[in-house]
């Protein structure tokens, strides 16, 4: 069953603020996350309860309900900026 994906408002603003090829993969990597929440290139982040998958030099971070079937996306960003 495929999942629900949600994305929270301040990660919304940082993709709007990405270069438009940038754009393009990120949206088929949260297209894909809803028909597999745990890619092959997923890591678990420690000391929280969120994960994370790499898009170039670009990080989605999000968590998994899987009671619910959602995938709630908290952040989007650059590598060197999206863990602060």
């Amino acid at each position: 069953m495929a999942y629900e994906v949600r994305v929270k408002r301040s990660a919304e603003k940082e993709f709007k603020n990405l270069p438009e090829q940038m754009k393009r993969r990120i949206g088929e990597a949260l297209t894909a996350l809803g028909d597999n929440p745990f890619p092959n290139n997923v890591k678990k982040l420690q000391n929280r309860d969120d994960y994370r998958i790499r898009v170039g030099d670009y990080r989605v971070l999000y968590s998994v309900n899987e009671s619910e079937k959602k995938i709630n996306v908290s952040a989007i960003g650059h590598r060197k900026d999206v863990y602060r």
